[in-house]
């Protein structure tokens, strides 16, 4: 948990405490007037993240409240002139790829708004597009 020289510095920190206060060493801090204390481990993968952003030619972080519009219904693409480039399928594609990396690891929040985009893999229009970039 601690190096070397942070336990060092702990224990320092705490032999001084001793000295000044009447004061006892309990152990690991796990509970304080009745609340429950819990360390938690968060994971982030900003690298993957400013992958996706540098892919999708996102400049600033958009501020949402979901990962998916409020009462958006993502449609199929009847025809082919709605359809985008094929290029731009490649990059969609891609980008779904790293949002289900992401909705694995360490962004369940986003797996209901991918799975939605993950319909969509084969024919994309615009609307998916701002979609996937919100997400």
């Amino acid at each position: 948990m601690f190096s070397k020289s942070e336990s060092q510095d702990v224990q320092t920190a705490t032999d001084e405490m001793k000295s000044l206060f009447e004061c006892d060493d309990v152990g690991e801090f796990e509970e304080y007037v009745g609340c429950q204390v819990i360390r938690e481990l968060k994971l982030t993968q900003p690298v993957l993240i400013q992958s996706f952003a540098d892919k999708f030619e996102i400049e600033e972080e958009i501020s949402v409240e979901t990962p998916g519009a409020p009462g958006a219904v993502l449609t199929p693409v009847e025809n082919q002139i709605d359809a985008i480039k094929t290029e731009i399928q490649t990059k969609f594609r891609s980008g779904l790829g790293k949002l289900l990396h992401l909705t694995i690891w360490s962004r369940p929040d986003i797996c209901n708004a991918v799975r939605d985009l993950s319909g969509h893999g084969q024919k994309t229009n615009k609307s998916h597009l701002k979609a996937i970039k919100r997400c």
